[in-house]
């Protein structure tokens, strides 16, 4: 049933509107010296973006629910606003960058690995039956042998978001094919090519030039070590903002 608007209720969103409006007009921003006044529907998302990292703040200092007074958020489940707080992003951060070998080479190789399938359970299985995963050892035919009787167990090799479609490379399914675009980006040596960048839009390029990467993954990569591009000195300093 379509509930009719009377004049009381247009009349008090007319006051919300115009409270609103009165709220986004006193609040001022400085981006690179210039000052912007944000209109109401930029004030309302930049505010529904703090509640909602306000809630991941309050969930994780372990206070009791519920962790916001708003109904919508407390009955509805919405992603982190920083990808990096994700349960994967968390894993990668932990056991992919910072554990094994910190050669800007390997730890590209052991991201650019674990991106391509973006699944715990695989990067776990490739490591218990292959040991250490590097680039050094990197021998694609064991790799396959290994995705492969779990390919065919019916065993899930990718996770659900972000699948990659896999390049037509000559193998003959999807995660050969993505070894062996993991391999001639080694091989090209597109570690040592990031590192000698300094725009992103420059290193958004060069991963965007690898058969099907495509305009959104290319920059989702390049989101991956830049070091020279932040200034970074040691290994440890690459930039993982948005794994």
């Amino acid at each position: 049933m379509r509930v009719k608007s009377t004049k009381k209720t247009r009349a008090r969103k007319g006051k919300d509107k115009a409270k609103a409006d009165a709220q986004s007009k006193e609040l001022k921003f400085v981006i690179h010296d210039i000052e912007f006044t944000p209109s109401p529907v930029l004030d309302t998302m930049f505010r529904f973006m703090a509640e909602r990292h306000a809630i991941h703040q309050r969930r994780v200092a372990g206070l009791p629910e519920p962790w916001s007074d708003d109904p919508i958020f407390q009955n509805n489940p919405f992603t982190n606003v920083y990808r990096i707080f994700d349960r994967v992003s968390q894993y990668i951060l932990q056991h992919v960058v910072n554990e094994g070998d910190q050669d800007l080479h390997e730890s590209c190789f052991r991201v650019i690995l674990f991106r391509f399938f973006c699944r715990i359970s695989t990067w776990e299985h490739l490591q218990k039956r292959l040991g250490p995963l590097t680039w050094k050892d990197f021998d694609i035919e064991a790799y396959e042998d290994v995705l492969g009787e779990q390919y065919h167990k019916g065993v899930s090799l990718y996770g659900s978001a972000y699948q990659m479609p896999a390049p037509a490379l000559g193998g003959a399914t999807a995660y050969s094919n993505h070894l062996r675009l993991l391999k001639m980006m080694m091989d090209a040596d597109l570690p040592g090519q990031l590192a000698q960048l300094e725009q992103l839009s420059d290193a958004y390029g060069r991963i965007n030039l690898f058969p099907s990467m495509g305009n959104f993954l290319a920059f989702q990569y390049a989101l991956l070590p830049l070091p020279r591009a932040f200034r970074s000195q040691t290994p440890a300093d690459y930039f993982w903002i948005s794994i």
